[in-house]
């Protein structure tokens, strides 16, 4: 389920520009199988955003793992697509259940509680200060999927820290002729800052009833088959 809660990075949130709260659902499938159902809700003003994500495991996932997982974020606003958070949680159920809180201050993480305490064996935790100007992944889910022009949501680029991991998104443009994007994702050594090898996905757009577009499906590639996140409201 790793992987597809990576994949979530790129996957759908949007919102009402006015507070106007929002709920949307998708469908996971990775192999052509159905893995998991998600729902994000939320709201965006002019100064302020919210929003809060759960993930379930479906079909043959659900054999193997809760795959149950929940996600929270509270920040301001930093431009018509700027999102900078204030305070980020996550949560893990099952029988790994775990809480991650993060504390930013002038979009910087300064604080990353973990619930129960990692083990001395585990992966360390990076640098904090290493991470200034990165955004939490919901977040990022957030300010990825903002409605706007479908060239705007096309060259929108970030990286994306939570505790262990970080990667980065970056927007390659509207592919000629389409309403779909070119985004490549790549994972980041948070300590080396170094990037590893690009991983090309897709994502669909589809218009708003207000002129705008917002993202309809993503496409990328996975070690289990491609992925394949759609939009089912």
């Amino acid at each position: 389920m790793r992987r597809v809660l990576s994949a979530m990075l790129l996957i759908v949130a949007g919102g009402a520009a006015q507070a106007e709260p929002f709920t949307h659902t998708y469908d996971v499938r990775l192999a052509g199988l159905r893995v998991a159902s998600a729902t994000v809700q939320g709201s965006v003003t002019p100064t302020s955003y919210n929003a809060a994500a759960r993930l379930e495991a479906r079909g043959l996932a659900g054999l193997f793992t809760s795959g149950d997982f929940n996600a929270s974020v509270r920040g301001t606003r930093t431009g018509p697509a700027g999102f900078m958070p204030q305070a980020f949680a996550q949560v893990t159920e099952g029988s790994d259940a775990a809480r991650l809180d993060l504390v930013y201050r002038g979009g910087m993480p300064v604080s990353a509680v973990s619930s129960p305490v990692r083990a001395a064996d585990e992966r360390a935790v990076p640098t904090l200060s290493k991470q200034a100007g990165t955004v939490d992944f919901l977040t990022a889910v957030v300010a990825l999927t903002y409605p706007g022009t479908a060239e705007e949501i096309c060259n929108r680029s970030f990286d994306s820290f939570t505790l262990t991991k970080r990667v980065r998104i970056e927007g390659d443009g509207l592919i000629p002729g389409t309403q779909s994007c070119r985004v490549i994702y790549r994972k980041v050594n948070p300590e080396t800052l170094q990037a590893r090898d690009p991983e090309p996905y897709t994502l669909e757009l589809r218009p708003t009833t207000d002129g705008q577009f917002e993202v309809a499906r993503i496409l990328g590639p996975s070690e289990f088959g491609q992925t394949v996140i759609s939009r089912t409201n």
